[in-house]
């Protein structure tokens, strides 16, 4: 193109920009910026990768109606994954190259079981959101299946993610600290009204605004739990409890860095004691037993003993520390009115499983089933994650579900010695969510879903070792 040429085009495109930036300011800005990042993605896919991960724990909220909020990581996955699958297919890729390990074959059927189960729904329109949500995240197993495809790149990946979830720990902690300096009252309306409408978007905060459970009252005393940015402390929990086991892995496998890995550790396990999630001390137990059990020939004995006097000052802050000591000890009481109000909803949900168990009510219709008077944005869940696929999907999405986190296990266990790092760290993730699933439904919280999804693509990079075992 002749140089008159080329500066005619450049200022045509720059009137053209000024415009829309004049007429519609944020869809425009909104726009370039993803054309920018579309150029980094094609360019230096890996590194977007690696930075997109990065990004997923704090990424900011759309609000495109009223009633609709779209967190941006959901676009970028999906502006990702159409240029990775472009790259893909041009380099002469294969993708049944896929599908040849059972955790993507588990991993599909359930999100095919979740679709189908959409067409026995009373409510399409509440269905058909909740399938978006989850296939819009679904590329992420599949992007890091493709792109981590070596050790270099699972520890980097890993390192990152142990990365993202510190800052999130000090965020959380910072956050509950700052009730003791700060009136809790200013400190949570706050939190509220100026940082939950940034990350959770502007009609869902508006929902937790009305049913938020950050307050908890512990031993008489009522604490602003620690939730971070995320809309509650249980989901925060989820988050961090499944980091918990990589961080874990990098300190007892990697000679470097052991200060900072620990430092990590001891971040993220103090930011989940302080979300005061029950469900969440369980899971970090089961966690630490697996991990305990499946590293126990993997770690050196100056390890082992190491991390026998960490569960001892565990121990020791439990029993120290009241707020921990009482959310511990009411965890099976009958007595607390937040158990009995669960069980209540467990004894409606399996009322409910028992008019439609094969079938279900269809996927995100079990508040609509329960009270025709509720809109699409309520806080009603089951609160245990195998009653509500049960629920909605029926018996079979439930059973595609246990499958695939059993599958995955078998995976995580058969590849200690191939893969040590991505199985003790996948393993006890996959673990942490299994246990604190009982309680709470975290499938539909983007974060927790897309690094469940990174995790379980992370597991698949071993299957075909277990295969040969």
């Amino acid at each position: 193109m002749p140089k008159k040429g080329f500066f005619v085009l450049v200022a045509a495109l720059a009137l053209v920009l000024g415009v829309l930036v004049f007429l519609w300011p944020t869809a425009s800005l909104f726009f370039l910026a993803i054309f920018w990042v579309a150029i980094l993605i094609w360019k230096k896919t890996s590194t977007a990768f690696f930075l997109l991960v990065l990004y997923l724990p704090f990424q900011v909220a759309l609000n495109l109606t009223n009633d609709i909020d779209l967190v941006s990581g959901r676009v970028l996955v999906l502006v990702f994954f159409l240029i990775a699958a472009a790259k893909y297919f041009l380099d002469g890729g294969d993708f049944r190259a896929f599908f040849k390990n059972r955790i993507s074959l588990f991993l599909l059927l359930f999100f095919c079981l979740a679709a189908i189960s959409g067409l026995v729904a009373a409510e399409q329109s509440w269905a058909i959101r909740k399938i978006l949500f989850l296939f819009s995240w679904l590329p992420l197993y599949f992007l890091t299946v493709y792109l981590i495809d070596d050790d270099e790149k699972s520890q980097r990946l890993v390192w990152l993610a142990a990365l993202g979830a510190g800052i999130s720990a000090l965020v959380g902690l910072l956050q509950f600290l700052a009730q003791f300096i700060v009136e809790k009252e200013v400190l949570l309306d706050f939190w509220l009204t100026r940082l939950a409408p940034i990350f959770s978007g502007a009609s869902f905060s508006k929902l937790i605004q009305i049913n938020n459970s950050w307050l908890a009252e512990v031993s008489g005393r009522v604490y602003f739990r620690a939730v971070g940015l995320f809309p509650d402390p249980h989901m925060m929990s989820f988050y961090l409890g499944m980091a918990l086991p990589f961080c874990l892995a990098l300190f007892f496998l990697q000679k470097k860095h052991k200060k900072l890995l620990g430092g990590l550790c001891l971040l993220i396990l103090a930011a989940i004691f302080f979300t005061f999630s029950r469900g969440g001390y369980l899971g970090v137990l089961a966690s630490l037993f697996f991990f305990l059990v499946t590293a126990r020939n993997l770690i050196t004995k100056k390890d082992k003993k190491f991390l026998a006097v960490m569960l001892l000052l565990l121990a020791v802050l439990i029993v120290s520390f009241s707020p921990i000591m009482g959310r511990w000890g009411s965890i099976f009481s009958l007595e607390d009115g937040s158990n009995l109000g669960r069980l209540e909803i467990w004894r409606q949900s399996f009322l409910t499983i028992k008019e439609n168990p094969i079938l279900g009510l269809g996927i995100g219709n079990y508040s609509f089933g329960i009270d025709f008077s509720q809109n699409y944005r309520n806080s009603m869940t089951s609160h245990n994650l195998y009653l509500d696929l049960w629920v909605e999907l029926g018996i079979f999405g439930l059973l595609a579900w246990l499958s695939l986190f059993f599958i995955s296990l078998r995976v995580a266990w058969g590849g200690r010695r191939q893969n040590s790092l991505l199985a003790l760290g996948g393993g006890g993730a996959l673990v942490y969510f299994l246990v604190h699933s009982f309680f709470e439904t975290a499938i539909f919280n983007p974060t927790v879903l897309a690094f469940l999804l990174i995790y379980l693509g992370l597991l698949s990079r071993i299957e075909k070792n277990v295969y040969n075992n």
